[in-house]
């Protein structure tokens, strides 16, 4: 591409990332002195009530625009706010650079609810959350963007720059699932995401960045690539012990693969009126569990696995292979490699099943606590990745130090099946098939 790549990035840093998301800042900064790429940043925090957005150029930043007083905790509309400045920046280049758009902070994928224990603190600086709130985590590990949110504000940005994201970088942990990608398939041509965690430390945006200035040919697909091998590269296993996946993924072959996927579901549906096949099913779900987060499987291992366990007569075993082939992962690297699966990068949504604090959180009715307020954040540890702990006995630290228990983490079933992905291929209508702990309202 002849013209330079226009950059945006939004932060959420009002949490316990804070001082990683200044080092990703300033890397980015500092490798803006090479060249001539537009950068646009919105970099929410410390607290809740700070947000700035910044022109990143020549190794400076500048400041314009700083959130007035009282300006707004929900997250898609921050985005949005912010989507809508760059795309009447937009105007001003004709509409012409690509679009690398950065979301940084806190993920879970799948829209979720951390349900809190009696906190340490006082219960009077607690005060009870009346709800669930949208995108990555904010002090309160609720509040984050809804999947179905994220498309429509994506869509919104594009109809008014008036072409697709070039190159979506989702630099959160848990955001390379098939339900996500297809949500947003309409806006994005390449999204680069992870189906396991990412350390805290974040992408290399000194390296990415920096690439991209010294080389504004780059199209869409080198950039996405770059962007993997220069993320698994960071983290090699010589340097550090942490388990990365990283992948490339071209949405507009989505629709392809969900059109095959919905025969294989159907194939799959068909199958459980015989024992044996719901055997195979269960055990290519087992077999194909991703590191980080168990309710989420890897596509390409439990395809693979559904191809080794059913005759190839059958319809299970083409749909799965057909699937397999329109399956679109452009590029995917991982560190290390002795996992107990060969991950390959693109996850859906299988749990083994849904305890009956999960149902009562799929309504949902269990309000979280929200933490108290204050004007810092605790450091964060390192060694750390970018999603809240979401297993029982674990804990979110606090402002000065106090502990707010995690009592247990859940998918929220009525948001997971509104999902266009569910709706196209019927998935969550196989799922639901093993889990008859859900009330059948829902």
């Amino acid at each position: 591409m002849s013209e330079p790549w226009k950059i945006l990035m939004y932060i959420a840093a009002d949490n316990s990332l804070f001082d990683h998301a200044l080092v990703s800042l300033r890397q980015t900064i500092e490798a803006s002195r090479l060249g001539t790429s537009e950068i646009l940043v919105q970099f929410d925090g410390p607290d809740q009530d700070s947000a700035a957005r910044f022109r990143v150029a020549g190794g400076r930043k500048a400041v314009e625009w700083e959130a007035p007083a009282g300006y707004t905790a929900d997250r898609a509309k921050r985005l949005e706010h912010f989507l809508d400045w760059a795309a009447e920046d937009d105007k001003k280049s004709a509409g012409k650079s690509p679009i690398f758009l950065v979301l940084w902070g806190h993920g879970a994928g799948l829209d979720h609810v951390y349900v809190y224990a009696t906190a340490s603190a006082p219960t009077d600086a607690l005060p009870p959350k009346a709800g669930v709130k949208d995108f990555f985590d904010a002090g309160d590990a609720n509040i984050y963007v809804k999947d179905i949110a994220l498309a429509r504000v994506f869509r919104d940005f594009t109809k008014k720059i008036g072409r697709k994201i070039d190159v979506l970088g989702l630099d959160a942990c848990l955001m390379g699932l098939a339900e996500i990608a297809h949500e947003v398939r309409e806006s994005v041509e390449i999204m680069v995401s992870s189906d396991e965690d990412i350390p805290d430390a974040s992408f290399p945006y000194r390296e990415i960045v920096g690439a991209m200035e010294t080389n504004s040919s780059l199209d869409g697909k080198t950039l996405a690539q770059l962007i993997v091998d220069k993320y698994v590269a960071t983290y090699n296993p010589a340097k550090d012990t942490t388990a990365v996946s990283l992948s490339a993924l071209e949405l507009s072959t989505c629709d392809a693969f969900a059109a095959e996927f919905k025969s294989l579901v159907k194939a799959l549906l068909a199958g459980l009126t015989e024992e044996t096949s719901e055997n195979r099913i269960v055990r290519a779900r087992e077999f194909s569990r991703t590191q980080s987060e168990p309710t989420y499987i890897d596509l390409f291992v439990f395809l693979t696995e559904l191809t080794e366990s059913f005759d190839r007569s059958s319809d299970i075993y083409r749909h799965a292979g057909n699937s397999l082939h329109h399956l679109y992962i452009l590029h995917h690297r991982a560190a290390p490699k002795d996992e107990m699966i060969n991950s390959h990068g693109l996850a859906i949504y299988f749990p083994k099943n849904l305890d009956p604090e999960q149902v009562a959180a799929a309504s949902p009715t269990i309000f979280p606590v929200q933490p108290a307020a204050s004007e810092t954040l605790p450091a964060p540890q390192g060694g750390g990745v970018k999603t809240p702990p979401h297993i029982p006995d674990k804990s979110v630290l606090l402002p000065g130090g106090a502990t707010l228990p995690i009592k247990s983490y859940q998918i929220l079933w009525s948001e997971y099946i509104k999902l266009e992905f569910n709706r196209t291929t019927g998935w969550s209508t196989l799922v639901r098939f093993f889990l008859p702990e859900i009330p059948k309202g829902l």
